[in-house]
């Protein structure tokens, strides 16, 4: 991501959802009570990573 930032000049939106299929979930090993708080620690931890010197993520399920 971060290169096609440099490349663009700033003007790359980047979007992303949680989704809604069931069986997909499942074979991500999650659900869909977890879903949510799961895609947010997984966009918080590279952006912790990206913009802090000696980062380090440690959450519910994701730890970096």
């Amino acid at each position: 991501m971060a290169s096609h930032d440099l490349l663009s000049g700033g003007r790359v939106l980047f979007g992303a959802g949680i989704g809604w299929n069931r069986e997909e979930m499942r074979n991500h090993g999650t659900g869909p009570r977890t879903r949510g708080k799961l895609f947010d620690e997984q966009l918080t931890a590279p952006k912790t990573r990206w913009t802090e010197d000696e980062a380090e993520f440690d959450g519910t399920y994701v730890r970096a």
